[in-house]
C-alpha cells in the first residue's frame, strides 16, 4: 500500500512464519533433507569415481574425465531431466521401465509429489558432480608416486591402507576444497 503510513510489526511476521505457516516447516524439512543427502553422498561418490578412474591410463581418464564434468558445463540441465522423467511412454525412464515390464502405464513423475524429492537429489547429484569430481582427480593425480614406493617399503600391502595412509593424507587439501565446493 503506497498510500497509508507503514506499520512496523516487529517479530510478529517472523512467529506467524514459524509456528502459523506449514509451508514454512515443510519448505526447511526438505531443504535439510536435500542438503544431508547431497553434500555427504556428492562429496564421497565424486572422490570414489576419480578415485576408480586415476587407474585408467591417461587418454581414457581423460575423456572420462570430460564426461563427468560435463554435468557441470551444461547450465540448463532442465531440458535434459524433463525429457528423462517425461510422464508419457516416450520419456526414456517410463519406456525403460515399460519395456521392461515393471510398470504398465506411464508415471508422471514431476507431478507426483512421493517421487519428486527422489528426482531432486539425483539431478543435484548429477549437476554437483563436476567441480569436486576435478578436484578429487587432480589431488589423486598430485599425490607423489615417491610416497607409494616408500609405503610399499615400509610395509603397506593392500589398496585400502594405500588409500587411508598415503592418498587420503596427501591429498587432504584437495578433500577440503572438494568439501567446501560440495556444501
Amino acid at each position: 500500500d503506497m498510500v497509508s503510513l507503514p506499520v512496523a510489526t516487529g517479530f510478529s511476521n517472523y512467529f506467524r512464519m514459524l509456528f502459523d505457516d506449514g509451508i514454512f516447516v515443510e519448505t526447511v524439512k526438505n531443504t535439510l533433507l536435500l542438503a544431508v543427502i547431497t553434500g555427504p553422498a556428492g562429496f564421497l561418490l565424486s572422490f570414489v569415481l576419480a578415485w576408480f578412474l586415476n587407474e585408467f591410463k591417461p587418454f581414457i581418464r581423460t575423456v572420462l574425465s570430460f564426461m563427468f564434468y560435463c554435468p557441470a558445463l551444461i547450465g540448463n540441465a532442465y531440458y535434459i531431466w524433463q525429457v528423462a522423467f517425461s510422464g508419457d511412454s516416450y520419456g526414456y525412464i517410463n519406456s525403460l521401465l515399460l519395456s521392461i515390464g515393471i510398470i504398465t502405464e506411464p508415471i508422471v513423475w514431476l507431478k507426483d509429489a512421493t517421487y519428486l524429492m527422489p528426482i531432486i537429489i539425483v539431478v543435484q547429484l548429477w549437476q554437483s558432480m563436476g567441480v569436486s569430481f576435478l578436484a578429487n582427480i587432480s589431488g589423486l593425480q598430485n599425490v607423489s608416486r615417491d610416497m607409494y614406493e616408500a609405503g610399499a617399503i615400509d610395509g603397506i600391502r593392500n589398496r585400502w591402507q594405500e588409500l587411508w595412509y598415503i592418498t587420503l593424507p596427501g591429498m587432504q587439501h584437495m578433500l577440503l576444497f572438494s568439501a567446501v565446493m560440495q556444501i
